[in-house]
């Protein structure tokens, strides 16, 4: 692949990697809003909204140690679908948990969400396998602005959701789960897998570190 050929296949990978992240946090922000009115309208107390929260950071730090190896792994691509996978599985229980009545199970839903919710650890590492360090500052700004507009947006769209739908409807939460579901093929089919290419190319770069001496030497002898 010609050195122009890569730059544009860097650039479409970079520009996918942040259109997920966005769309991703438009979704977690939407339902970031929505959880309390679910917690409002099943009765449950404050301390049911701060546990909701503290379940899917205990998740966050399983999730950060076994995704990250599995990311080095398996590869980027199977860290984002467990975690659209996990986080369509955690909503889908949330809306189901308000169809129920049930606080225990609301509560349970944020625990798949939390665990699997590793999206930007997998973006990163993406940007990281495709862009050489010098080159990096600029894209990897561009993911968090996206990680930033999308929770921007996202609280927005989840109060206008809940407000046509109702505090106690179960749409909301499926609707979130719907956008992870609908991400999984679109990951699967359009986004290449980054760590082999980052594999391919240690050969080389160990090949040239180990030849270089030899070169010099060479160059010494002469």
């Amino acid at each position: 692949m010609t050195s122009t050929a890569k730059l544009a296949s860097a650039q479409w990978i970079a520009r996918c990697a942040q259109l997920i992240v966005l769309v991703d946090y438009v979704a977690v922000g939407a339902m970031r809003t929505v959880l309390p009115y679910y917690v409002k309208h099943l009765g449950a107390s404050g301390a049911a909204v701060g546990a909701l929260e503290t379940l899917y950071g205990v998740g966050q730090i399983a999730g950060a140690v076994a995704l990250g190896w599995l990311s080095d792994a398996r590869g980027r691509k199977a860290v984002l679908l467990l975690s659209f996978a996990g986080a369509a599985a955690g909503y889908s229980v949330a809306s189901a948990a308000v169809a129920l009545g049930s606080v225990p199970v609301l509560l349970a839903s944020r625990l798949p969400v939390g665990v699997a919710k590793q999206t930007v650890t997998a973006t990163r590492a993406i940007i990281a396998d495709i862009t050489p360090p010098d080159a990096r500052s600029a894209p990897l700004a561009r993911l968090f602005a996206g990680c930033s507009l999308g929770y921007a947006v996202g609280p927005v769209l989840g109060g206008l959701l809940a407000d046509y739908a109702g505090g106690a409807s179960p749409l909301p939460a499926a609707a979130c789960a719907v956008v992870f579901v609908a991400l999984m093929p679109c990951v699967a089919l359009l986004l290449p897998e980054t760590r082999t290419l980052l594999l391919e190319e240690a050969p080389h770069s160990k090949h040239e570190t180990a030849a270089a001496p030899a070169a010099a030497a060479t160059a010494a002898a002469g």
